[in-house]
């Protein structure tokens, strides 16, 4: 090999490796992100179909920041942990498999459950520690873990993006001094005492007034009416937003009501944003171990991993199109093996025309504890040892809650994620052809550089959830 060839083929490796270390954070929960727009403020993304909200919301920058094209961005991956991104991956995948197998929509945020366990996890002792760190694929040792979350600041500072935890005790706790240092290094949790025993409905309602807070009124509620129990020893909380507009925005005149075929064969009209010339990443599968997508010919459908990367660059959109909807398992697999970063380095970037259905979902809240049991986590439903807060009677893991919002229009796309754990007293190629997401497909919300996935979820209707 001549000198100018080997030169050649070292840059193109460099190049590569660039493109590897800037990779993704995922919005299967998939959607949320610090917001920076014009003037500071977050953009909308609420188009025509209702109105900005007010209040708290995503982070604001004084600084608009330029548009970076993210098949040639550089940053280096200063971010999370392999293993957090890798196990909240892994976690997604598997909510999403075990909540999708009666065939509806699927909306759920990986980062939020994985958290407020994690939360959890921390002021664990014995059993619980071992079982719970197993569960979640991370450190069960408190200070590898509180180290592993508290390396998530390149994320929790990302244009577009807002993050907040928060732990509420009841009343007799004495947690220890070290454990709520762990809280504040690693999740950014505020901690507060509670009377539950006394004002349980009053404490419910506070933790809901925090959720309509810190997502700006996205999540109005997630307890509601379920009004947490006089019982209650623990609740750890977090809530996630999301909110960007896209690098290449859609017109609304284009807008126009397209066929989505459900999985019965039958079709429905539904609001279709379509751009002709939209700069998008394009991944063919199946893909090596390597990771590398072989070339398809021109008109090849599915499967296959588009990339919509958002202004700033830090965030993409992954929209996952299989074959046939029994193939939509194996096609989400692909973003724990392969992996997000492998997808992302063999995503082929060009102008296409783009047609993907118009979203706009709040999820009912739903009680997780028969997915999680399904998952594994059992032990803790029994019996839940939290020898770091010093809590005054014997525990067992309650309820699991979380409630997502996912939207997206011509502007850019909107998630956020409302999440609690209570814990209770014991009694490849060019394409020439459209990228049509006109059948069900997988979406997730990603973080490029550390390869986090946010908000993760199936489009099996895109009228209603």
């Amino acid at each position: 090999m001549n000198r100018n060839v080997r030169r050649a083929t070292a840059s193109a490796e460099r190049a590569r490796a660039r493109r590897v270390a800037s990779s993704a954070f995922l919005v299967a929960f998939a959607a949320c992100a610090g917001c920076g727009g014009e003037g500071g403020r977050a953009p909308s993304v609420a188009g025509r179909h209702a109105p900005a909200k007010n209040g708290a919301g995503p982070k604001t920058q004084g600084e608009t920041r330029a548009v970076e094209s993210p098949e040639s961005s550089s940053a280096a991956a200063i971010g999370a942990k392999p293993s957090v991104s890798a196990a909240v991956a892994n976690f997604g995948v598997r909510l999403v498999k075990e909540v999708g197998v009666n065939g509806g929509n699927v909306a759920v945020s990986p980062l939020g459950l994985h958290m407020s366990l994690s939360m959890v996890l921390s002021g664990a002792t014995g059993q619980s520690q071992a079982e719970l760190g197993q569960f979640l694929g991370v450190p069960s040792e408190p200070r590898a873990l509180v180290e592993a979350y508290a390396s998530l600041a390149q994320v929790r500072e990302s244009k577009g993006f807002h993050v907040a935890s928060r732990l509420d005790l009841a009343l007799g706790a004495h947690p220890d001094g070290a454990w709520v240092e762990d809280l504040k290094r690693g999740f950014g949790a505020e901690v507060a005492l509670n009377d539950f025993e006394k004002e349980a409905r009053e404490a419910t309602a506070r933790i809901d007034a925090w959720f309509r807070k810190e997502t700006g009124g996205r999540i109005p509620e997630l307890f509601g009416h379920e009004s947490l129990t006089n019982d209650t020893e623990l609740v750890a909380s977090s809530a996630i937003v999301f909110e960007e507009k896209w690098a290449n925005r859609f017109r609304v005149v284009d807008t126009t009501d397209q066929a989505f075929t459900l999985v019965n064969g039958s079709t429905v009209s539904v609001p279709t944003l379509r751009g002709e010339k939209v700069r998008v990443g394009v991944a063919w599968g199946p893909r090596t171990e390597a990771g590398e997508a072989p070339m398809r010919s021109v008109g090849q459908d599915g499967p296959y991993w588009a990339a919509m990367p958002f202004e700033g660059g830090e965030f993409v959109l992954l929209l996952g199109l299989p074959r046939s909807t029994t193939s939509l398992p194996e096609l989400e697999a692909e973003l724990v093996n392969p992996g997000v970063a492998s997808l992302l380095s063999s995503m082929q970037y060009s102008e296409r025309e783009v047609r993907l259905p118009e979203v706009d979902w709040l999820t009912p809240s739903t009680d997780f504890n028969s997915v999680l049991m399904a998952l594994g986590l059992r032990k803790a439903y029994a019996g839940l040892s939290l020898g770091r807060a010093n809590l005054p009677g014997d525990c067992v893991l309650s309820r699991v809650l979380q409630r997502v919002r996912v939207r997206w229009n011509e502007e850019g796309a909107e998630f956020a994620a409302a999440s609690s754990v209570v814990v209770g007293e014991s009694v490849g190629a060019i394409v020439v052809k459209p990228l049509a997401f006109d059948h069900p497909f997988a979406f997730a919300l990603v973080h490029r550089s550390t390869g986090m996935i946010l908000v993760q979820g199936r489009v099996m209707n895109p009228l209603k959830y």
